[in-house]
């Protein structure tokens, strides 16, 4: 039971967590897009004052605040411009027209993939590639939404999968020992350093030498030949007792 709610419990944590980080990435990415509003504007205005065009400050707000909007935003702001622009000249508004193209590919290009994927935590050209696919696939829910979900792809990608695959790859390589009954060469302890004293000269030198446990060697029983016939041993006849000649200067009536 305590290891259910262990598990419960550190499962909250990885939710909390997941989505603090999702809310994060939201975050940035309104930001993100606020900033890219604000230097399509900057761009626009540049643009208007070098070619000398009426309403810049106007129009330039107007349209940094419409790309904000997703694929629809940038087209209505460029209508919008034109519709002012013509009733002062026409050829004013159709280079309105030709600037918010070029401002929008750059924007789309160069700007956004930068920006975006710094943010998102993904590579530029990638958020290119997901932001076009989302736009054709997803129309404007899909580009508005393409890279927030892109970055929290990145953020499981990153903060699960990587070090789940890591993880199991240190397992893969771990050396497995095989356990068999009784000790094995990992069971047996380092030897033990004794101190033996050595005399060198006058001088008492102590060198270290392990201690080597000997074994004790068992004697097989001798199992004896039942097929060896008994053989009869010769008796050696008696030998002849043979009186000794008395030693000099001794006689028998001494």
């Amino acid at each position: 039971m305590e290891k259910v709610k262990e598990f419960f419990k550190r499962l909250g944590v990885e939710i909390l967590k997941f989505l603090k980080q999702v809310v994060i990435i939201f975050t940035k990415y309104v930001i993100a897009n606020v900033i890219d509003s604000i230097l399509v504007g900057i761009l626009m205005l540049i643009l208007m004052l070098i070619f000398r065009m009426p309403h810049p400050i106007i129009l330039s707000i107007l349209s940094g605040f419409m790309n904000a909007i997703p694929a629809i935003g940038p087209v209505i702001g460029a209508v919008i411009g034109m519709t002012v622009l013509v009733f002062t000249d026409w050829k004013m508004s159709l280079l309105f027209m030709v600037l918010t193209i070029a401002v929008q590919a750059v924007d789309s290009y160069v700007i956004k993939p930068k920006l975006f994927g710094n943010t998102m935590g993904v590579h530029p050209v990638i958020m290119l590639i997901i932001m076009l696919a989302a736009s054709l696939i997803g129309g404007i829910p899909g580009a508005l939404l393409a890279a927030p979900i892109a970055g929290v792809v990145m953020f499981i990608i990153r903060s699960y999968i990587k070090p789940g695959i890591k993880k199991l790859k240190e397992h893969k390589k771990k050396p497995e020992i095989l356990r068999i009954d009784g000790p094995t060469i990992y069971d047996i302890p380092e030897p033990m350093v004794q101190a033996i004293p050595e005399q060198t000269g006058n001088a008492q030198s102590v060198q270290s030498a392990p201690v080597i446990e000997q074994q004790q060697r068992v004697a097989a029983p001798v199992v004896p030949n039942t097929n060896v016939q008994p053989q009869s041993v010769p008796v050696a006849p008696k030998a002849a007792v043979q009186a000794q000649p008395p030693e000099p200067g001794f006689t028998s009536e001494d």
